[in-house]
């Protein structure tokens, strides 16, 4: 086991690709929480992780452009079963159960279409292959620029700061909240008076306006944990995205 220090989220987004002339609407890793849900056989490593993609890296949902917004594309969803076909960057990452979240909160029914990694995904969902790709900002913010895709919703609990007119799932789909995070960790029996300085010494690290600018280029938003507060938050996921991954029947690949 470790002891947690601290966390980043990066921001999940859910992406549709735009047709001509429409107008834009301003490393996968499986983290410890997936990983423990999906294999029988691990010891989860209580890691602090760093939020990156659907939710605080910031996932973005990305689809068709008839889905003006969320409560469009949820009605959509629910009108033509398994019609929607919704791409993440690989089976039981942060972007496939954010995925699975958000159909059983809303009764959407979408095809899942896995990935291994999102340029090969983000290649589909340009060429209109699938109609929603679920990923990190940095993969889609190229093409959202370009005005090949836009972004239809952020995955997280809060807007995106570099596109602050995408809303959150959240204000269509109420306590919805998807992200993918990372963070630093020690071996368990380290001296709490060290894990105490590390704690202090990456926060105010990540409390650094270089820093923090370097990280919300990338969509990354630092998160200020107490060791304390970031063990709660960790066994917290693990519940949560435990019960997904068992609800929809998710197996490692």
């Amino acid at each position: 086991m470790k002891r947690r220090l601290a966390a980043t989220a990066a921001a999940l987004f859910f992406f549709v690709p735009l047709a001509a002339g429409a107008q834009i609407i301003p490393g996968t890793e499986l983290t410890g929480y997936l990983d423990q849900s999906l294999s029988s056989n691990h010891v989860y490593a209580g890691q602090t992780f760093t939020l990156r993609n659907v939710s605080s890296s910031n996932n973005n949902i990305t689809g068709a452009t008839i889905y003006g917004h969320v409560a469009s594309f949820q009605k959509a969803g629910q009108g033509t079963p398994g019609k929607i076909s919704f791409a993440s960057f690989g089976t039981g990452s942060t972007s496939h159960v954010a995925g699975e979240l958000f159909k059983m909160m809303t009764g959407t029914d979408m095809v899942h279409v896995p990935y291994r990694g999102s340029a090969p995904m983000i290649a589909d969902l340009l060429a209109g292959q699938v109609q929603v790709g679920i990923d990190v900002m940095p993969t889609g913010l190229p093409h959202i620029r370009s005005g090949a895709l836009m972004a239809l919703a952020v995955a997280g609990k809060k807007r995106f700061s570099g596109l602050p007119d995408v809303p959150t799932i959240g204000e269509t789909v109420a306590g919805y909240e998807a992200n993918s995070w990372c963070g630093v960790g020690v071996p368990k029996g380290t001296p709490q008076d060290i894990i105490e300085r590390l704690n202090r010494e990456i926060n105010a690290g990540l409390a650094d306006p270089a820093v923090k600018t370097r990280l919300a280029n990338v969509a990354t938003i630092p998160v200020f944990f107490t060791p304390a507060e970031f063990g709660d938050y960790v066994a917290a996921e693990i519940e949560k995205w435990g019960n997904v991954i068992k609800t929809v029947g998710v197996k490692p690949e």
